[in-house]
Formats: structure tokens, sequence, C-alpha cells
């Protein structure tokens, strides 16, 4: 969170930074395979930013119990390429932008996701409200969306370690669903 909001004081003083960074298809195509991870660092405005960063309050500290902060980062920057080269790809062609943390975060949920399949935690009706509530009003890329979730979700689902996570992840759940207040 400290990062991205470091990156958008860092963005309003260098309007020129988002350009750079940004997913720009046809660059991505042109071999700037840079621009698959670095969108997740700038945003589009103060708005998406604040949504960006409630969505990663939210869901951050019960996937960080699961993982570790190591493997959390892994995730998440995973998520972000995995989630960018996928929208890259399903629209590749013209001058197609974006930016932010959308598919990082989706990365993020697929992780506790995997972590619910697993027997880790059995409320699915509590996280489908978690994931839905802060993106509501966001315009999304579903590519980022999609390809962050199963970048996420994919690796996370094969971690062995993801068994003995029962108690860390039911405390960090239940202070997640009192906090969005579905308990």
């Amino acid at each position: 969170m400290a990062l991205n909001g470091g990156m958008y004081l860092l963005q309003q003083a260098y309007p020129g930074l988002v350009l750079k960074l940004a997913r720009v298809n046809h660059l991505v195509s042109q071999g700037e395979v840079w621009r698959l991870l670095t969108p997740a660092l700038v945003h589009a405005n103060l708005f998406h930013l604040a949504i960006n960063t409630l969505s990663l309050y939210m869901i951050g500290p019960s996937v960080e119990a699961i993982l570790g902060r190591t493997r959390f980062a892994a995730v998440y920057a995973a998520s972000a390429v995995t989630g960018n080269a996928l929208s890259w790809w399903m629209g590749s062609t013209g001058f197609s932008m974006a930016v932010g943390a959308s598919s990082s975060i989706s990365g993020l949920f697929g992780a506790y996701g995997a972590a619910l399949l697993r027997g880790c935690f059995v409320h699915l009706r509590r996280l489908c409200s978690a994931l839905a509530a802060p993106r509501a009003g966001e315009l999304r890329d579903e590519g980022g969306g999609w390809g962050g979730g199963l970048g996420g979700g994919a690796p996370s689902a094969l971690c062995d370690e993801m068994m003995a996570c029962e108690a860390a992840l039911f405390e960090s759940s239940q202070e997640l669903l009192e906090l969005i207040g579905v308990s």
C-alpha cells in the first residue's frame, strides 16, 4: 500500500511517469515486456488508487498470513504479470493502455480462494462478498482481473504449506470480516 501511495505521489510530480509504466499493448508487442509488471505501480486517479488500496487492505493481511511476506510479494508480482499478459494477449492490437493493481489484487483473491479450496477456510459466501464489495464501482480490465486471479490462485494451490494455515487464516479472516462488516 505504501509503495502504491508513494508511486502516486511520484505520478503527481512527474506526469509522464504513467505513460512510461502503463501497459501499452503495441509497445508490449514491440518488446517492452516490463510493461506487464509496471502498470501495477501506477493508477489512473486518486479514486482508482483508493479503491485498490481498500481492496488490498481488506485481503492483504489474510493472504500474507497464509503465504508469508516473500510468497505474498511473489504472488502479487506474478499476478500483475499474468493479468497484464492475458489482457495484452486478448487485445494486443491498437493503442490499448492499462494501469492499476487490479490484476495483483485479483491474484491475492485467487490465492485466498486456493486456500479456501484446500480446506483452510469454509465460508465461500464471505470471500465472494469481500471480493465484490470494493470492486462494485470500478471500471475493470477483465483480462487483467482473470489473469491476475489465475496468476495468484494457480501457484498458491500448489503450495503444500497452505495445509497448515488454519489457525492463522481463521484469525485473519475473522478480522477481515469484522472490518468489512460481514461477520
